[in-house]
């Protein structure tokens, strides 16, 4: 009898603790659309701003009972970014972060109260380089959003101030008239896209058109069930990208139509130089020619046949003219290529 009564008792504690999961909704933090960054004094006047690029959270939300509860938040301290590198590996070291040692900022909720509407006021403990504070943190819900992709949404914005001091981060220069290069507090704030857990865009969806069968090869790999019309949406695709492609016969238009030797504009020019001096040798040697026979009967009045020197003379004279059109020609080639 007795242990009926203790199946019985475990029995009923089993069945509690099912339906007190399955009336929690758990909520994750999706980084895609979410951002935490901070902000300190530098110098008196400016500011250095940067933020962390790398983080995950979940939390229980019930927005029908306003009951809010189990939030952690972990950030990687190495992924600091404030857009200078000498900077950024100053604030990962022992001064400041110390990432190698503590590798994670970590924010947990010890508990929550509903002020009003989705306005809630958090008491949590923030653990950054091991060291533990509690902070109060006022956050508010935005309604609940569905994405292009009929994803569930709530956004909130946050906002809360840490003395780095309290953290161990002592590092600092001391200026003029007694004043300092950084100051102490660190201003945090961003914002969370939260969605129900298993329930989350995809970052692949973000930059592709949203289509009926990129949602159900999506349901596939998450291992969900399809419904009767998906199965029968997938295997229609599937079936149309495994038919062979249809080879159409070229016609008379479609045929490509054999080019013709294309010549570039420095070979017509050069072929061009080339007829031009072919003909021009042409006609420096007939005038080199019709000079010889002139000199000879003109001038000479025909002594060129008695005389070795005026023989050379008409000679060399009908060469100078061929020379001079050499010349020539082969500037015109050295001025054009």
């Amino acid at each position: 009898m007795k242990q009926h009564k203790k199946f019985t008792i475990f029995f009923i504690l089993f069945l509690f603790l099912s339906f007190q999961k399955a009336w929690s909704k758990k909520y994750v933090i999706n980084k895609d659309h979410s951002e935490i960054s901070f902000e300190i004094d530098y110098l008196l006047v400016s500011r250095v701003r940067g933020r962390f690029l790398k983080f995950q959270g979940q939390l229980d939300y019930d927005r029908e009972k306003n009951k809010l509860e189990n939030i952690i938040v972990q950030v990687e301290a190495s992924s600091i970014f404030t857009a200078n590198k000498m900077r950024d590996s100053h604030l990962k070291k022992k001064d400041f972060l110390f990432s190698s040692n503590y590798p994670n900022l970590v924010f947990k909720s010890l508990d929550t109260q509903w002020i009003k509407k989705n306005d809630f006021l958090i008491k949590g403990e923030v653990t950054i380089r091991g060291v533990k504070r509690e902070i109060q943190l006022p956050i508010s819900f935005t309604p609940s959003i569905k994405d292009a992709w009929n994803k569930e949404s709530f956004f909130a914005p946050f906002s809360f101030v840490l003395n780095r001091k309290d953290f161990n981060m002592l590092w600092n220069k001391s200026l003029d008239k007694g004043q300092i290069l950084l100051g102490n507090d660190v201003k945090i704030k961003g914002v969370f896209q939260i969605q129900p857990e298993g329930k989350k865009t995809e970052s692949s969806t973000h930059m592709i058109p949203d289509t009926k069968i990129l949602r159900i090869r999506q349901k596939i790999q998450k291992g969900e069930k399809l419904t009767i019309k998906e199965k029968k949406d997938i295997s229609h695709y599937k079936e149309v990208m495994n038919k062979a492609p249809i080879k159409l016969p070229l016609t008379e238009i479609q045929k490509p139509k054999a080019s013709k030797p294309v010549i570039s504009s420095s070979a017509k020019g050069m072929i061009s130089i080339i007829i031009l001096g072919f003909f021009g040798f042409i006609g420096s040697a007939v005038t080199a020619f019709y000079l010889k026979k002139f000199t000879m009967n003109t001038l000479f009045s025909g002594q060129y046949d008695n005389s070795i020197f005026f023989s050379t003379l008409c000679d060399i004279l009908a060469t100078f003219v061929v020379i001079a059109f050499a010349a020539s020609f082969y500037n015109i080639m050295v001025f054009v290529f």
